[in-house]
C-alpha cells in the first residue's frame, strides 16, 4: 500500500493540513522535539489500525469544538485506488472507498494490515536512533540492511553485503 496524499482535518495541534504527492519508498521524518513527528506517525497508524485508545485518545484536537479526523488516498498493491477516512466523535467512525463501493470500518483494522499487529507496525516503522543504539552492532547493521538495503526483495542485496 502506498499513501498518495494526506488530509488532516484535526489531529492534536495539526488543523487543516494537506500533504500532496507523498514520496515513494522509505521516508525519514526528522525534527526537533515537539515538532509533530509522533503526531504524524499516529495519523498513519490510526488510518491503518483505527483509534487506540478510544476513551483517552491522546491526539484530540487542541480546539475543543473539533474531532480527530483524517483522510488519505492510497494505492493498494494491486493498483486499486482507495480512499480511507477516520473520525473520532463519541464513537470511532471510518470507511474505505474503492470506486463506488464504500465499506464501513468503524474502528477495525484495514484488511491489508491484519497480518501485522499494531505493536509490530509501531516497532518496525518508528525506529529511533536510541532504539538502534541499544542493539549490538551486528543486530543494528542487520536492521539497517533490511530497512535501507534489500527491503525484502530477493534480487537485491543489502548495501553492507555488496560492499
Amino acid at each position: 500500500m502506498r499513501f498518495k496524499n494526506l488530509e488532516i482535518k484535526a489531529w492534536g495541534n495539526l488543523i487543516d493540513r494537506s500533504f500532496r504527492d507523498l514520496p515513494e519508498g522509505i521516508v525519514v521524518v526528522y525534527g526537533c522535539n515537539e515538532s509533530g513527528k509522533s503526531t504524524l506517525f499516529n495519523v498513519f497508524t490510526t488510518l491503518l489500525y483505527g483509534f487506540y485508545p478510544v476513551a483517552d485518545f491522546p491526539y484530540r484536537p487542541w480546539e475543543a469544538d473539533l474531532h480527530p479526523e483524517v483522510r488519505t488516498r492510497s494505492v493498494l498493491d494491486d493498483g486499486t485506488m482507495v480512499e480511507i477516512w477516520r473520525k473520532l466523535m463519541s464513537t470511532p467512525n471510518g470507511s474505505i472507498t474503492r470506486g463506488n463501493e464504500v465499506t464501513e470500518l468503524a474502528n477495525r483494522d484495514l484488511s491489508v494490515v491484519q497480518h501485522v499487529s499494531r505493536a509490530l507496525y509501531k516497532a518496525l516503522y518508528a525506529l529511533t536512533q536510541s532504539n538502534l543504539k541499544m542493539l549490538a552492532e551486528e543486530e543494528r547493521q542487520e536492521i539497517e540492511d533490511r530497512l535501507l538495503g534489500g527491503l525484502g526483495a530477493t534480487l537485491l542485496r543489502p548495501t553492507r553485503e555488496a560492499i
